[in-house]
Order: C-alpha cells, then structure tokens, then sequence
C-alpha cells in the first residue's frame, strides 16, 4: 500500500463511526490495494465512506457511496452503502418508518442502495465489499450497454 492510500485509509478510519464501518472500509481499502483503481474498461473506482447527500432540505450522511466513472464517456454509477448495526436502526416502529423513508429518498439519489447487518460484515466482511463492489460494477455495464444502444 502507497504512503497515499495508507493517508487516505487513515483518514476515512477517523470519519467512520462504528466497528462495523471500520471492518468494511479495511476490506474495501484492501480490495484491488485501494478504494481508488482504474478498471480494464478505463473507469475508476472511487469510494468515500461518510458520503453527504442532500435531499430537498434535508441532509443524510450514507455509510458509504462506492462510484464508477469514465471520465471519457462522462458515465457514472454510484451505489450507496448502509451497515446497520442493531443497536441504531429499527428498534422501535418510529426507527423502522424512517429508516425506510430515509431508504426510499436514498434509492432517488444513487443507482443502487446495499443495507447489511452487523453480523454480515463481522461474518464476512470480504463477501460485503465484493457485493457492493459487484453491484456498483454492474450499475456501470448497465449505464454503458444504455448509452451505447
């Protein structure tokens, strides 16, 4: 690992809030050396954890957002990340109303949305990222097939 990405893994480490967001930004940041890398096809893959989004007034912060893009074809897909650990999501009916709320707004802003439990990414934590990894990927052929059809 670059003196670079152990900066910007180290940096991340201070912004994630729970166990759970550490174990998978350490996967995330291990696959492929780093969350930055270019592809065979000449997208880049960029991942920030703690990801700002706005929606109308309100401001939502995403665990994770996991991006492809071609900065020839100007293409882009993005997938959004959420680890949720029991302690914070869905005890009570009103948590459960506006964590779906909150997923629905989400799902407006991004290509994808992937919700893993605590247990999964403790469990395996690999498998987690390559999913994310996976759809992410997939969002982009999906967007590259469209534009050149």
């Amino acid at each position: 690992m670059s003196n670079y990405n152990l900066i910007l893994l180290l940096e991340d480490i201070y912004r994630v809030e729970s166990p759970i967001e550490k174990i998978f930004l350490i996967y995330l940041n291990d696959h492929e050396t780093s969350p930055f890398w270019e592809n065979s096809e000449g997208a880049s893959l960029v991942a920030t954890a703690q990801f700002p989004v706005i929606i109308g007034k309100h401001s939502y912060r995403v665990d994770f957002s996991i991006s492809y893009h071609d900065t020839i074809s100007s293409l882009t897909s993005t997938v959004f990340v959420e680890l949720d650990g029991h302690d914070f999501h869905e005890k009570t009916k009103e948590q459960a109303a506006n964590d779906k709320k909150r997923e629905r707004l989400l799902m407006n802003k991004c290509d994808g949305l992937l919700r893993f439990t605590g247990s999964e990414v403790y469990h395996n934590p690999q498998k987690c990222v390559e999913s994310a990894l996976s759809l992410a990927r997939e969002k982009y052929h999906q967007k590259m097939v469209l534009k050149n059809s």
